[in-house]
């Protein structure tokens, strides 16, 4: 049986970083130029709609804003659980063919 996914459960690691963003006292605005990335990419990210890349979890580490290895942890983790979803059906047979000995 599959591990519940904790990550999963607190949604895409975007809504994190607005998070981290707002108790640092920055608006997306500013974080965007303090991470000297694009405005709508991070935008993006924070909305979910894009990754977590291992390029912005390393500005994100610069910035203080935790380390890249949790960022992308929590993206690696967020994937996971969710083809584990879509892939439940299709695990399932495997299992049940691998019990068999096939």
């Amino acid at each position: 049986m599959a591990e519940p996914n904790v990550h999963l459960a607190e949604g895409h690691p975007g809504s994190l970083v607005r998070n981290a963003i707002r108790l640092r006292g920055w608006s997306v605005r500013e974080c965007a130029l303090v991470l000297n990335t694009d405005l709508s990419t991070l935008g993006k990210v924070l909305g979910g709609d894009r990754p977590l890349t291992v390029g912005l979890a390393l500005r994100l580490e610069a910035a203080g804003l935790g380390t890249a290895q949790g960022w992308v942890g929590r993206q690696r983790d967020y994937e996971l659980g969710r083809e584990r979803e879509r892939m439940a059906v299709d695990l399932a047979d495997i299992r049940r063919e691998a019990a068999w000995g096939h």
